[in-house]
């Protein structure tokens, strides 16, 4: 599996299409909830939720993140 933060956004939104399309599992996690493509599980995440621990065990790892 892999998790993309920002996966809403300008870069985020076509990687996680082009990961999707290629037939990886992907995590979605976006501050904003918006359309994903089919398949793609999305988390949403607060702001006051980002530091840079907040990944760290979290349910949202995955293999990869970007």
């Amino acid at each position: 599996m892999i998790t993309v933060t920002g996966a809403t956004g300008n870069v985020g939104r076509p990687l996680t299409q082009a990961l999707a399309a290629a037939g990886e599992q992907v995590t979605a996690v976006s501050r904003h909830a918006a359309a994903v493509p089919n398949g793609v599980r999305h988390r949403l995440l607060g702001t006051s939720a980002i530091r840079p621990t907040s990944f760290c065990g979290s349910p949202v790892a995955g293999d990869g993140s970007v």
